[in-house]
């Protein structure tokens, strides 16, 4: 990602495909309630729309 990108909003899927949380107002996101797993992340700034794998211990 472009370091002067700005952050809209960031999702976490399941890797069902199943939005698990969504926040578009914070630098944060919660993930605590989330079982240990592996999610994906989506992260849409106003210059692309990039997925990260994640994986929760």
């Amino acid at each position: 990602m472009s370091e002067n990108a700005t952050l809209q909003h960031c999702d976490v899927f399941g890797l069902d495909g199943r939005l698990l949380i969504s926040a578009n107002d914070n630098n944060q996101m919660d993930i605590s309630r989330l079982s240990p797993n592996v999610y994906l992340l989506k992260i849409t700034t106003d210059k692309a729309v990039v997925f990260k794998k994640i994986v929760k211990h």
